[in-house]
């Protein structure tokens, strides 16, 4: 019999995965996490994966309180860790190989910028009703620019403004 805090699904293959939930640390159970996911094939492999959460807070007694989270997820025992600084909104999120990525988020949560260890950096803006409005990668710049319903009606390159796509 599975636990109560437990899922269990069999595919028509016969592959079976059973999800654990456990309590996120600042939410409990109200947002839970899933701690533990194990997946069996017919053919007896096995793929395990693990995974936490570790927050600090400003204030112990209030979930929104959130300066630090610390996020590990293992595969097979490989893991992949993720750590966000609120003060900066800032994530880094290294491999099990100990690749490295990087995002910035603006005050609205979206992403401002990103990288990845030893590739050219990415670079967003939005207008004022939250669109994309620019985005840079390396020496590449595109422009986007929207017609009266919202779609996307214009996408501009490189500092002669060559039009790269437009409906």
């Amino acid at each position: 019999m599975a636990r109560s805090d437990s899922f269990v699904s069999t595919a028509t293959n016969e592959t079976v995965t059973t999800m654990t939930l456990g309590p996120d640390p600042r939410a409990g159970m109200l947002a839970p996490i899933v701690p533990t996911v194990t997946t069996q094939t017919p053919g007896g492999r096995t793929m395990v994966v693990t995974s936490g959460r570790v927050t600090t807070r400003a204030d112990s007694t209030d979930p929104l309180s959130l300066t630090s989270q610390i996020d590990s997820v293992s595969v097979n025992g490989q893991w992949t860790v993720t750590s966000y600084t609120a003060a900066t909104r800032h994530f880094v999120a290294t491999s099990a190989e100990g690749r490295q990525r990087f995002a910035t988020l603006d005050a609205k949560g979206r992403i401002t910028a990103t990288q990845t260890a030893g590739l050219d950096s990415a670079q967003f803006s939005y207008d004022n009703l939250g669109r994309l409005s620019q985005q840079q990668v390396g020496g590449r710049v595109l422009s986007y620019s929207y017609d009266t319903r919202g779609r996307t009606w214009d996408a501009l390159t490189g500092t002669q403004g060559r039009r790269i796509g437009s409906p």
